[in-house]
């Protein structure tokens, strides 16, 4: 999902608002590996990393009439999308990329 720019990271709030990493892939990557670690404690978890879908992916999927949340996605792309990957490169613009990362 992440290599194909589905979702963002983070793990910071700033006024109620979450702070998605402005990093290469290989770079969130790294900073997962770091802050998910075996025998982390109640006190590692407040700052574990969290996922959100791209806004630009959610509305492609409303458009296809379906929302985020109750989809058997195996069903959902074997019928709806078919090549997940193609229909990505289809749906997503560089404008909408951008935008996500402000």
């Amino acid at each position: 999902m992440l290599k194909n720019n589905l979702i963002k990271v983070g793990n910071e709030w700033e006024n109620e608002k979450s702070i998605y990493w402005d990093l290469s892939k290989e770079e969130i990557l790294k900073k997962i590996n770091v802050i998910w670690f075996d025998g982390a404690e109640y006190p590692d978890f407040l700052n574990m990393v969290w996922f959100s879908f791209m806004d630009w992916y959610i509305e492609a999927l409303k458009k296809e009439g379906y929302g985020k949340e109750r989809i058997l996605w195996v069903d959902f792309v074997e019928k709806n999308i078919g090549n997940l990957e193609q229909w990505i490169e289809e749906n997503k613009t560089i404008d909408n990329i951008i935008d996500e990362n402000d």
